[in-house]
């Protein structure tokens, strides 16, 4: 006689494993992924200095390239704590009341995601 695993014996359980099955392969497969077409700006980094994110693989890059306006600043080191990379640093605008950044599209009509 086959006997169900107890995994199978209770659908939430079941439930729950398989979405953390899909959970996990979505993780991976980010991974996995070109960059081509996309944008990730650290927003207050000096010139010069992107790198790469070893826990996403994601390249950052300045934000100066687009943007002319505001200050770059450092997030106190003991508000950092195990930050990652791209939250040590911001922009700051103190003067004026619009301070826009200028992306240039890589498709025309292309659409951003924003975070």
């Amino acid at each position: 006689m086959l006997r169900c695993p107890p995994l199978m014996r209770n659908p939430l359980h079941f439930l729950l494993f398989f979405l953390g099955v899909v959970r996990i392969s979505q993780v991976l497969d980010v991974h996995g992924q070109s960059q081509e077409g996309f944008i990730s700006i650290d927003c207050g980094i000096a010139d010069g200095s992107g790198y790469e994110d070893t826990n996403t693989n994601l390249n950052f890059t300045p934000d100066s390239a687009y943007i002319d306006t505001g200050e770059n600043k450092d997030v106190p080191s003991d508000s950092v704590g195990n930050l990652a990379r791209q939250y040590r640093n911001l922009r700051s605008f103190p003067n004026g009341a619009r301070n826009c950044y200028r992306l240039q599209p890589v498709k025309a009509g292309g659409k951003y995601l924003i975070g």
